[in-house]
């Protein structure tokens, strides 16, 4: 796409306001300085753009302002979405005793949009620390369930060299399986209250 049909979409796009050159400096960073300036004078000299100046008095610069000369056919955007927010958008042809209630309407919206991503944000933040706080204590919880069956089991394990491996292993599990049962429900319930 040219640099000139940047600036007529972007002008579109803001149609029927002026639109600041620094903004088309801005918003078309990617193109240089003397590819945008040109395509401006081209497109005022063959008046499909017009140009609006405002001189600023008392501070020495002039800032300069464009605009399409024809919307004919053009749709213009009432509103701007911001998120699942529509903000009413402040038009040039608004008469400008409407507009303080408009102005103030697009900054409450802005404002309320803002309090719901930092609520959800803290909410995911709460919900982040729990899931890394039931993370550890099963962790720890599972440390402890081993160490106590460990510590409590060893005694309690015996050996017959008259009986056959599967059958020590079987007297040995009945005696540490409602101990291990225990533990492992401990360690359940300790997540769960955690989360």
């Amino acid at each position: 796409m040219t640099t000139r049909d940047k600036i007529i979409e972007l002008l579109i796009r803001r149609a029927p306001n002026w639109v600041n050159k620094e903004v088309i400096r801005e918003r078309l960073s990617e193109r240089d300085e003397p590819a945008i300036s040109a395509a401006i004078s081209d497109m005022i000299q063959s008046q499909r753009i017009v140009e609006e100046t405002d001189q600023l008095p008392g501070v020495g610069n002039v800032v300069r302002y464009y605009r399409l000369s024809s919307y004919e056919g053009i749709p213009i955007r009432d509103s701007i979405e911001v998120g699942s927010i529509k903000v009413p958008r402040l038009l040039a042809r608004s008469k400008i005793t409407l507009f303080p209630e408009d102005f103030n309407e697009a900054i409450e919206r802005l404002a309320e949009y803002a309090t719901g991503l930092e609520r959800r944000f803290a909410e995911l933040v709460k919900e982040e620390q729990r899931t890394y706080w039931a993370t550890i204590v099963s962790v720890f919880g599972v440390f402890v369930a081993v160490l106590a069956l460990v510590l409590t089991g060893l005694p309690k394990i015996t050996t017959d060299s008259s009986l056959p491996f599967w059958k020590i292993v079987e007297l040995n599990g009945a005696q540490l399986l409602p101990m291990a049962l225990v533990l492992a429900l401990f360690v359940l319930v300790l997540r769960r209250v955690i989360r």
